[in-house]
């Protein structure tokens, strides 16, 4: 079975991925109690697939599935059924996208809206192109996880262009079922033990025309993404940015939104730290600025929590100024804000 996560290791994934699993396990006899008490989620939570969970929440799904699905291969079906879904917005950009290669493009460059830490590489070759994934848990869930989220790029897939376009399918893990199971859902070879989890297509494929593709709309989308990554505070694009917004998100669970915070965390001066910014396209206060705003967010869900002590753990000096700049965030007090779920 998966090993459990431990909260503390992992980050934050869009709630639509962790709710979408639940609502699988809720179909498959898992029942709500046993799942609210082994994710941790709330009943408001599985009805709130816009909000983020603990990435400790799929790992934990999965044990509960292994027992109810003894034999059966959880992640697969859960592809099969979840397809866009799972992806969230960004499952609805894609289908605007005027051809494959643009679809792994877009979805390689906007993969943090999904959660902390997960990376999708496009690997293009003279001959061949992988579709790379990896997410934080990959070495907790033995690679249920990774099978998710190939086997979700393999419906996509079919669905935006009409054919199986992915000629081989490679796994980190070992088989967690017979071969057989994986061929017949991929419906091409697929390889265990490989250095990466990915889908590996025909370079030339990338070309293939989306024919539901809509050139105005896919502009709109892509611009839409990216401003979903800076009201969020998430990087796009090279290692560098996404280490930049690592320790942008360390720093701020000590509560620190300073520059001078973060370049301490990086191990490099205020000047060359600009540079390093100024190279990614990046504007350090409206990033922090943005990572804190989601945390506010989070913050506000816990009654437990004074406005006092939200404040406090974002950093602010006082009350008073957080509440000033909440609502210049929102355009309502922090209480409204809590009000209104």
């Amino acid at each position: 079975e998966p090993t459990a996560a431990p909260v503390s290791t992992l980050g934050r994934e869009m709630a639509s991925v962790g709710v979408g699993a639940c609502m699988f396990a809720l179909s498959r006899g898992v029942s709500i109690e046993a799942l609210l008490e082994a994710t941790g989620l709330s009943a408001d939570t599985l009805l709130s697939p816009g909000a983020w969970v603990s990435q400790a929440v799929l790992p934990r799904v999965w044990e509960l599935l292994a027992t109810a699905l003894p034999g059966r291969l959880a992640s697969l079906e859960m592809a099969d059924v979840g397809s866009s879904m799972m992806l969230g917005d960004l499952g609805k950009a894609v289908q605007f996208a005027p051809d494959l290669g643009s679809t792994m493009r877009l979805i390689s460059r906007n993969a943090a809206l999904l959660g902390d830490g997960i990376r999708v590489d496009v690997v293009e070759g003279p001959l061949e192109t992988e579709f790379r994934l990896h997410h934080p848990s990959d070495e907790l869930d033995r690679g249920y996880g990774a099978e998710l989220g190939l086997g979700v790029a393999s419906r996509v897939s079919v669905g935006l262009f009409g054919r199986n376009l992915i000629r081989r399918v490679e796994f980190r893990h070992r088989p967690l079922a017979a071969l057989s199971v994986h061929t017949d859902f991929f419906g091409t070879h697929v390889r265990f033990e490989q250095p990466h989890n990915a889908a590996v297509i025909a370079t030339v494929d990338l070309t293939a025309p989306n024919a539901a593709a809509e050139p105005s709309l896919g502009v709109f989308a892509s611009r839409w993404l990216d401003r979903q990554c800076e009201e969020q505070g998430l990087g796009h694009g090279s290692e560098a940015a996404h280490q930049i917004r690592r320790a942008m998100l360390a720093n701020a669970k000590r509560g620190d939104y300073t520059t001078l915070g973060l370049a301490r965390t990086l191990g490099m001066s205020l000047r060359s730290l600009r540079r390093r910014l100024h190279a990614e396209g990046l504007e350090a206060q409206s990033v922090l600025e943005g990572i804190r705003r989601t945390y506010a967010m989070e913050l506000l869900k816990d009654a437990s929590l004074s406005i006092e002590l939200v404040a406090e753990r974002l950093g602010y000096a006082d009350e008073r100024s957080f509440r000033r700049a909440f609502a210049r965030w929102t355009g309502m007090s922090p209480a409204q804000a809590r009000r209104s779920g």
